[in-house]
């Protein structure tokens, strides 16, 4: 996945978390709501970077919060000594904290802290269906994603799950598209007729992150993800989507 927020993520990887704090306020004061000239084709696995309102794009203009002045302090953004490194602290603060930059960094961060568990994943989930900011829970959806992807077993099958009990009440395009993006064990049928259900989202981002996601579905649903993505080839009209029931369909065929 490409595009300016993904590469913000990498970046914001290798800073801690004080840096990366400073980095996102950057960031947001620099591209405000409607000035990031960055967009992706819509279906693309980057489409939460496509904008709101653009009559040549189905997708949604990223969210960014634009810091009060007098919560930065003289100083500027926090230090790396004033932030929580504590797995308990991250989480209060992206409960609880008043801009919605700090708390998505918080999200962030948690994360990439060492041993991962599913009651991690609980505590992302959770944010991600009470915040009211988009950009927060799209935060916590790729924070899902990033933990399932080092976590296989137990951690990912918790991930697929709430990724998919959250997907049923999302409003947002952008955020549906990361949690299809984070379901990577689909060994639960529950979790594949979600998939499948998405295919026929009307964001076309996420159909596609869907049809992706059941080109890699486990075995035993395969039989089923295949004629899923046969009929919805048969009706799509999206040519990027189409392309990726395509790829999905042969990915299922090589591996059957």
């Amino acid at each position: 996945m490409v595009g300016r927020r993904k590469s913000f993520v990498l970046l914001a990887c290798a800073l801690p978390l004080g840096a990366a704090l400073a980095l996102g306020r950057e960031d947001t004061v620099r591209s405000g709501r409607s000035g990031d000239p960055f967009a992706l084709s819509e279906g693309s696995p980057g489409a939460r970077e496509a904008r709101e309102g653009d009559p040549e794009s189905k997708g949604t203009e990223p969210r960014r919060s634009a810091p009060r002045a007098d919560s930065l302090g003289a100083n500027g953004p926090a230090s790396e000594s004033d932030l929580p490194v504590t797995e308990s602290g991250l989480v209060a603060l992206a409960s609880s904290d008043a801009e919605a930059w700090k708390r998505a960094a918080a999200l962030r961060e948690l994360a990439r802290l060492p041993d991962e568990s599913a009651a991690r994943a609980d505590a992302l989930a959770a944010v991600g269906r009470s915040d009211p900011s988009a950009e927060v829970r799209e935060a916590a959806a790729v924070a899902l994603g990033e933990l399932a992807a080092v976590s296989p077993g137990e951690v990912a099958s918790r991930v697929a799950h709430l990724a998919a009990a959250s997907l049923v009440h999302e409003s947002d395009d952008l955020v549906r598209a990361e949690l299809v993006a984070a379901i990577q064990d689909t060994r639960d049928g529950a979790v594949v007729d979600e998939l499948i259900a998405r295919l026929a989202d009307p964001a076309p981002g996420v159909r596609d992150a869907a049809a992706e996601a059941l080109g890699r579905v486990a075995w035993t649903a395969r039989e089923r993800a295949r004629a899923a993505l046969a009929r919805r080839l048969a009706g799509e009209r999206d040519e990027t989507v189409r392309s990726g029931i395509a790829a999905a369909i042969a990915a299922i065929d090589r591996e059957s």
